[in-house]
C-alpha cells in the first residue's frame, strides 16, 4: 500500500525499523526487496537477498522469491535454478519449488529436467494447479 501511493523512502523506513526489531522475519527483507525492485534500484535488491540469507538462511521461501526474481526480472535462469536447488536442499518436496524450478529449467532450454520437476511437483502435491500449465 505505501508503494502504491508513491511514498518509498517511508517504505523503507518502516521496513527498516521491522528489521532491526527483529532481523529473522524474512517478509520484511522479501518487502525491503520489493520497494528496491520498484525503485530500480537492483544493487539494493542484491543487498536486501545478501542480508536476508544471512539472518535466514533456512528460509525455503526466501529461496524461492530469489531464484524468482533472477528467472522472472533478471532472466537468468541459470542463476535462478541454483536458488531453487538451495531451497530444495531444505525441503526437497516443496511443490512450488519443484514448480518455479520447472519454469526456469524450460527457460534455460533444459527441457527434460523441466517435465521432470513439473511431474514430480504434481506427484508431492496433486491439486498443485501451477505445475499443470
Amino acid at each position: 500500500m505505501i508503494i502504491i501511493l508513491g511514498k518509498t523512502e517511508k517504505a523503507i523506513s518502516l521496513l527498516n525499523d521491522a528489521k532491526f526489531k527483529d532481523a529473522s522475519r524474512v517478509e520484511v527483507y522479501i518487502g525491503l526487496a520489493d520497494v528496491f525492485k520498484e525503485m530500480g534500484a537492483i544493487e539494493n535488491v542484491v543487498e536486501s537477498f545478501e542480508e536476508a540469507l544471512r539472518e535466514c538462511p533456512k528460509s525455503v521461501s526466501l529461496y524461492n522469491y530469489i531464484g524468482s526474481f533472477y528467472n522472472d526480472e533478471m532472466e537468468k535462469p541459470q542463476l535462478a535454478i541454483a536458488y531453487f536447488m538451495l531451497g530444495l536442499l531444505i525441503t526437497p518436496s516443496d511443490p512450488i519449488l519443484l514448480n518455479n524450478l520447472g519454469i526456469a529449467q524450460v527457460a534455460a532450454g533444459d527441457y527434460i529436467k523441466a517435465i521432470n520437476n513439473l511431474s514430480s511437483a504434481i506427484e508431492h502435491d496433486a491439486d498443485y494447479k501451477d505445475a499443470y500449465r
